[in-house]
């Protein structure tokens, strides 16, 4: 019984063997789909000029700082408030 397993076994081996070959295959195929994919998507993306890429940044940087001013000042509210609450 022992005998007809390994026999079955090694029999198996060579199929398994072209499976794993074609799902390597198919593996690298699947990269190079993607990536050829994605060259042709970045081709239809409408890219902004420097101008509108300058007002976009300042646009963000604003937002940046007054969202630090804001966040500071409510850090700094709610520090006085628990310094005053403690020493009460």
């Amino acid at each position: 019984m022992a005998k007809a397993e390994e026999t079955k076994n090694a029999q198996q081996q060579p199929g398994r063997m072209k499976r794993f070959g074609r799902a390597i295959g198919n593996f690298f195929k699947g990269i190079g789909r993607f990536f050829l994919n994605m060259k042709h998507e970045l081709k239809k993306v409408t890219w902004p000029t420097r101008k509108e890429m300058i007002n976009y940044s300042l646009v963000v940087f604003l937002f940046m700082i007054a969202m630090i001013v804001v966040i500071g000042v409510f850090d700094f509210g709610a520090s006085a408030l628990v310094n005053l609450i403690v020493n009460l």
